[in-house]
């Protein structure tokens, strides 16, 4: 022998990793690359070399959320900025009730100024009635049309859904 015992002949020089651990590496790899990434914007950000139009340095900042090796997020518990609040279905509905009435005005406009009388004539039926409502009623009907569409093609989803659940 070469003077090598027996348990050192028999172990390979070379320790092959697993595919487990070049998976954890790759990630590992990944993560930094991210977090790098993060710190050069952030360092962009800081000293306004590249900030985005329309942007200006009143405006809060946000912070930077950290992960850790795991992915996990090392920054969850209590919010740390005032910037985290989400959004809720009372805002969304308050803004599409803002924007609704913002319309309903506009159409009032509309109609008030659109007050000569037009004659509509349909088969055998004859109505007459001033322009404005004669607009809204061709809106409120081509709505309730693609209302039905719409409405029909949801339910043709559901069915769907509840037939694969089966």
């Amino acid at each position: 022998m070469d003077g090598k015992s027996d348990t050192e002949a028999r172990t390979p020089s070379v320790v092959r990793p697993t595919p487990e651990g070049e998976r954890k590496k790759a990630e590992r790899q990944q993560n930094e690359e991210a977090a790098q990434n993060q710190d050069a914007q952030h360092a962009e950000r800081a000293t306004g070399s590249s900030s985005p139009a329309g942007s200006s340095d009143d405006e809060p900042r946000t912070e930077r959320r950290r992960v850790n090796r795991e992915g996990t997020d090392t920054n969850a518990g209590p919010m740390k900025n005032k910037t985290d609040v989400q959004g809720s279905v009372a805002g969304s509905t308050w803004v599409a009730l803002s924007v609704g009435i913002a319309l309903l005005v506009l159409l009032l406009i509309f109609i008030i100024q659109n007050m000569e009388s037009v004659t509509l004539t349909v088969f055998f039926w004859t109505v007459s009635f001033p322009a404005g409502v004669g607009f809204l009623l061709a809106a409120i009907i081509g709505a309730v049309i693609m209302l039905s569409v719409g409405s029909v093609r949801m339910f043709q989803l559901r069915r769907q859904i509840h037939q694969q659940r089966k």
